[in-house]
């Protein structure tokens, strides 16, 4: 009983705040969308192949809640695309807009200029860090690390020494653009590192959906290699 009653618990906050999404305006049509392809549309992509589907206010300080909540209910109704229309920072408040469209190869071809690109983000509660090729990268909340592979370069990125994480990366042509993260997300569709890196006790890396990725990058401040020499 105690057990169950504990459960029950954790699930109130996730509960009460998807709540918190609301829907605001919708058309009447809804689209197929089995993949649950969701890409997120930066203010310089163009929406002229895109079918307006609704629009849905949520929490701007839970950012990733609000995400996952928000490509769960869009999803439903067919969205396979969504943009942040505003925001209201005095409010804590931001709406997002979801769209649909058809020709599903658009949205495969999209930012090509990507390719071999990594971006590791810090979380948004403390300073965290890590090591690329042994030299260490340090982070403060809402910040995120930009780094571009070399023709035939190899990295290796580690947080939490010998019994933390390693992941090894190497530069492939055509590769697409990796997010990581070195705070797991709850409810997230990213996974945490285990071939391709030790996973033991410590310190961890995780890989992060790339609907997500582009919704982050546009909310944080980014670093790169220049800011630590």
């Amino acid at each position: 009983m105690k057990n169950l009653l504990l459960c029950l618990l954790s699930l109130i906050p996730f509960t009460l705040f998807a709540q918190g999404v609301k829907l605001v305006n919708q058309v009447d049509t809804t689209f197929a969308n089995p993949e649950e392809k969701f890409i997120y549309l930066s203010a310089q992509d163009s929406l002229l192949d895109f079918t307006y589907i609704a629009t849905y206010m949520a929490d701007r300080y839970e950012l990733t809640q609000s995400f996952y909540i928000l490509k769960k209910k869009a999803v439903k109704l067919g969205a396979n695309a969504f943009r942040v229309k505003k925001e209201d920072k005095s409010r804590g408040i931001i709406w997002f807009e979801v769209y649909h469209i058809a020709d599903s190869t658009v949205l495969k071809s999209m930012r090509p200029e990507d390719n071999n690109l990594i971006y590791v983000f810090s979380g948004n509660s403390k300073k965290t860090s890590f090591r690329l090729n042994g030299k260490k990268i340090r982070l403060a909340p809402n910040e995120f690390f930009k780094y571009r592979l070399k023709k035939e370069e190899k990295l290796k990125l580690n947080k939490g020494g010998a019994l933390g994480t390693t992941v090894r990366i190497r530069w492939e042509e055509h590769k697409a653009v990796r997010f990581l993260s070195l705070r797991g997300f709850s409810g997230s569709s990213g996974s945490e590192f285990g071939q391709q890196g030790i996973t033991i006790n410590t310190g961890r890396i995780w890989r992060i959906a790339p609907d997500l990725g582009y919704l982050l990058l546009d909310f944080g401040v980014a670093k790169t290699i220049d800011d630590f020499k």
